[in-house]
């Protein structure tokens, strides 16, 4: 609830160093207590710990930003709990079929193949989940960004927020996808072992395809989440998770583990390529055509060059070892960045970029002089 505040309070920056802090603490730990000889209840342990000690910064942060702040239940009237109610329980079963939809296909596998199968799954699933993670994080911040430019009536600024936000998404997720698809199975054999590369890479083509889509209509989930028209992605959420379940059962017995994986993609594909734009384009009016333009093609066009790069070395020079691949990447990299910063990101956008990277670039150096 206090994150949820700093949140909706807009201290992105709050967010972020508390994150990046406590996760380099746990790593910390994590690795002393293994190497200590100690289990998976001393981990578990770790984790409630650090868990506990984040929920009381967020408290303490809150109380200090917000003077004043107390939970008493018999504060307010029951229309301000009507409010309250009325837009939480839509996100609770939102969160809930997206819980379904994205962790229920192991349980499918584990019951009708056998909890061996599971594995050859999850290393494909958990890939995309950490893409799909990265993009959430960005985009999440629009839901109170677009709460707010309502409250001030910037109907115009909410269209901005969309087309920026859903190519900023792909911008993010295109890089990774093409990795995981070109490079994908590869990078499974050397990470997990070569019996794990076909099954599993084949896995993850299919959800990295699912996913680079859906990672797309974030910015939009946000954007009606913001604007309290979110039941839509609840109602959307249980019928994909119920057609994700049946499907899954369906296809399990002809296709294996990539039937599940099909059986994932199908309804999801369907809802991020024509649920989500049907609903925002009548929430949010906007041109489609310029819609496309601007959010999709662009930034497709520019990762051309990357994905022209990737297949040739995959297939001339692959990687022997984990060390080489990710050197590959890097050396790749600027084939994506360069075409993106001038085909993707106008000069306006640029500018802007470009000015707060100056602003940041003091501080770093002050810092970086501080450490020296």
């Amino acid at each position: 609830m206090y994150f949820g505040v700093i949140l909706g309070i807009q201290r992105y920056d709050v967010l972020a160093k508390v994150g990046i802090l406590f996760s380099i603490i746990k790593a910390g730990l994590t690795v002393l207590i293994l190497s200590s000889g100690y289990g998976l209840i001393a981990l578990s342990l770790m984790h409630l710990g650090t868990n506990l000690a984040t929920s009381m910064y967020g408290r303490y942060y809150c109380k200090k930003e917000i003077p004043g702040l107390e939970i008493r239940f018999w504060k307010y009237s029951s229309e301000w709990y009507g409010k309250i109610f009325n837009y939480s329980y839509k996100t609770f079963v939102m969160f809930i079929g997206q819980k379904i939809v994205y962790f229920s296909d192991s349980i499918v596998i584990g019951i009708m193949l056998g909890p061996a199968h599971v594995t050859f799954f999850v290393i494909g699933a958990s890939l995309t989940e950490y893409m799909r993670r990265i993009v959430n994080q960005m985009t999440q911040m629009f839901t109170p960004l677009t709460s707010e430019l309502q409250a001030r009536g910037e109907e115009e600024k909410i269209k901005d927020v969309l087309m920026r936000g859903t190519k900023m998404s792909l911008i993010i997720a295109l890089p990774i996808s093409i990795v995981f698809l070109t490079m994908g199975k590869r990078f499974i054999s050397l990470w997990m072992g070569k019996e794990y590369g076909p099954l599993s890479g084949d896995v993850l083509i299919v959800l990295t395809i699912t996913h680079l889509f859906s990672v797309a209509q974030y910015t939009t989930q946000d954007i009606l989440q913001g604007l309290n028209r979110h039941g839509v992605c609840a109602t959307c959420r249980c019928v994909e998770a119920i057609a994700n379940l049946i499907l899954s059962i369906v296809l399990i017995r002809s296709l294996g583990i990539i039937g599940v994986a099909v059986g994932t993609a199908i309804p999801h594909l369907a809802t991020a390529l024509f649920v989500y734009p049907y609903f925002i384009s009548r929430v949010v009016k906007f041109d489609f055509r310029q819609y496309v333009l601007r959010s999709y093609l662009a930034p497709i066009l520019s990762s051309i060059p990357f994905l022209a790069c990737c297949v040739l070395i995959e297939y001339r020079y692959p990687a022997a070892n984990l060390a080489g691949f990710f050197a590959r990447v890097a050396i790749l990299m600027p084939f994506y960045l360069l075409p993106v910063w001038y085909l993707s990101i106008k000069k306006q956008e640029r500018v802007i970029y470009i000015s707060a990277f100056c602003k940041l670039a003091p501080v770093l150096s002050r810092r970086l002089g501080m450490v020296a």
